[in-house]
Order: C-alpha cells, then sequence, then structure tokens
C-alpha cells in the first residue's frame, strides 16, 4: 500500500489504521488543518518520529498518526482496524454490487486474503474506512 515510508516504517492515520499519504488534509485537536508534506520515523526507541506539515513538523500524535514497522502493519493493522471493519459493514449495506462483493470477500478471506483485496480495491476500502471513522466521530 501507498503512504509515507521510511527505513521499514510507515505513518499511519491512528483511527483507521490506513498509512497517512503525502497531500492529506490531517486535523488537529484544535481543529486546525494542515496537508502532509512527509515525515520521519523514530530514530530510536523512546522516539514518536515526526510528521511534516506546510513548513512545520508535529509529533504524529498531534495530528491522530503514528509510525509503525511496516511488518507489524500486515499482520496487525489496516486488516483488524476497526474503522476497516466497519467500512465493510458500510459496504455491505450501502455499496453497490461491486463493493458488497468486495465485503463479502473481505469477511470470508483469512488475513493473508485480507490483506490482497485491501492491496488491490485500497482506495474503495478506504473511502468506506473514513466514512465510518467519520460516523464515529459524529456520534461522539
Amino acid at each position: 500500500m501507498n503512504g509515507i515510508k521510511e527505513d521499514g516504517w510507515i505513518l499511519i492515520d491512528q483511527a483507521t489504521g490506513w498509512p497517512v499519504q503525502l497531500g492529506d488534509m490531517r486535523r488537529t485537536s484544535r481543529n486546525e488543518h494542515y496537508q502532509v508534506t512527509g515525515g520521519r520515523p523514530p530514530h530510536k526507541p523512546s522516539s514518536t518520529g515526526r510528521i511534516y506539515v506546510q513548513g512545520s513538523e508535529y509529533f504524529p500524535s498531534v495530528l491522530d498518526a503514528a509510525w509503525v514497522r511496516e511488518d507489524a502493519l500486515a499482520s496487525s493493522g489496516i486488516i483488524n482496524s476497526n474503522y476497516t471493519v466497519h467500512g465493510a459493514h458500510l459496504m455491505l449495506q450501502v455499496g453497490g454490487g461491486f463493493a458488497s462483493s468486495l465485503a463479502r470477500a473481505f469477511f470470508a478471506a483469512d488475513a493473508r486474503n485480507r490483506m490482497k483485496l485491501l492491496r488491490a480495491f485500497e482506495g474503495l476500502f478506504r473511502g468506506y474506512a473514513e466514512e465510518a471513522a467519520q460516523q464515529v466521530e459524529v456520534k461522539a
């Protein structure tokens, strides 16, 4: 999957588990919006790395993001993200025939094949996962 990667690390959205993309708009807890321009992964165990936005840098948590090892992401991150699962449920409920068929395949697949589906149809799954995250945010 695409995203901001460096030295075996990838920057993910903590809410959805999806990779943060260059150019994504991110919001702080103070409702400030920034466009992501890059990042730097942790350089030692006590570091959280940085996320770069329009001439500044922040701790990733300020923008609800985190650096994770790419090998850990495949085994636990995006596949088991609550928002990915809720997004797949949305695909079943409101998606068209193609989206609902992919969602059924997602729920029937083992972890390896789920990852293949997510890679092949990243845009579709990511869109529904983000919609699921927004629905939860509105309820909170």
